[in-house]
């Protein structure tokens, strides 16, 4: 593969099975032949990082990063929410009834929540000018608060303040967090209005595209697009359960995220790649 587009979905604490992806390609030696990058959600932020860090460096900010300060999520709240949430999925509460406690839970928990510590971990993580600099295009997805309209954010032309604004709107997960203003726009994190944020990369000279999914059910299912080659690398095992499970940031949580993800991508590059002859060592091969 000569060039390759890279694209990270979101899922919040699932986002650390991105991080043992990337230590696979990082292993197949195709970190080098990555070009472009698009993200959403926590996608985004990985994208941010892996322009500035090496997976290595990127496992130690997951297992290190004060999660909880970042996002103002209590594990007490997260979980009478998802109660909540899945009463209404199993149909023990009608839906009406279900958003009716959710509106109470919000004014109980002070939604929309404030995310202060945002600021602060942006400034000691992320560094503007390094991404600026960075030869890989990286596309950040939003979506417009009051209608299914995405727009594409390319953070490498944006100044400092633009990138935060856009890091903040694309993690702004709606009713938990307040839509953020960019050029009098207020935008929120896409979730569901798109399956994968990979449109700005087939317009790009990237002949493969690798997708990285946290919901199995998300995928797109198609082995090319626009005569794009697609990769799609995706959980084999669920991640998480309901709102608590994207927000559960445990570190033995997050560790077993990134195991899976090794383990995954290792199971699918190699099929992909098995005409190389010097593929890694840790790679079993059922016969």
């Amino acid at each position: 593969m000569k060039k390759i587009g890279l694209v990270l979905c979101g899922g919040g604490a699932k986002g650390a099975y991105q991080v043992g992806v990337l230590r696979v390609l990082e292993e197949f030696g195709l970190l080098s032949h990555i070009h472009a990058v698009a993200g959403s959600s926590i996608g985004g932020v990985n994208g941010a990082l892996f322009l500035q860090y090496t997976p290595e460096e990127m496992e130690k900010f997951w297992l290190n990063c004060p999660w909880s300060s970042i996002f103002s999520i209590s594990k007490e709240n997260m979980n009478r929410m998802n109660q909540i949430v899945d009463s209404i999925n199993y149909r023990k509460i009608p839906s009406f009834m279900g958003m009716m406690n959710l509106a109470g839970m919000a004014n109980q928990v002070g939604l929309p929540l404030k995310r202060k510590g945002f600021d602060k971990v942006f400034r000691y993580y992320l560094n503007p000018v390094s991404i600026q600099e960075d030869h890989r295009d990286l596309y950040i997805s939003c979506k417009e608060s009051k209608s299914s309209r995405r727009r594409f954010f390319k953070l490498n032309d944006l100044s400092y303040h633009q990138m935060k604004g856009v890091l903040l709107a694309t993690t702004a997960v709606p009713g938990l967090y307040e839509p953020v203003s960019i050029e009098g726009v207020n935008y929120v994190d896409p979730m569901k209005s798109e399956l994968a944020p990979l449109r700005p990369l087939l317009s790009t000279d990237c002949e493969t595209i690798i997708v990285v999914y946290l919901d199995p059910r998300s995928r797109i299912g198609k082995s090319s697009i626009e005569g794009k080659r697609i990769i799609e690398i995706f959980p084999s095992k669920e991640l998480g359960n309901g709102i608590y499970g994207s927000f559960d940031f445990r570190p033995e949580v997050l560790k077993y995220y990134m195991d899976l993800g090794s383990e995954d991508a290792y199971r699918i590059l190699y099929r992909v790649l098995r005409e190389n002859p010097q593929s890694p060592n840790r790679v079993r091969v059922k016969k």
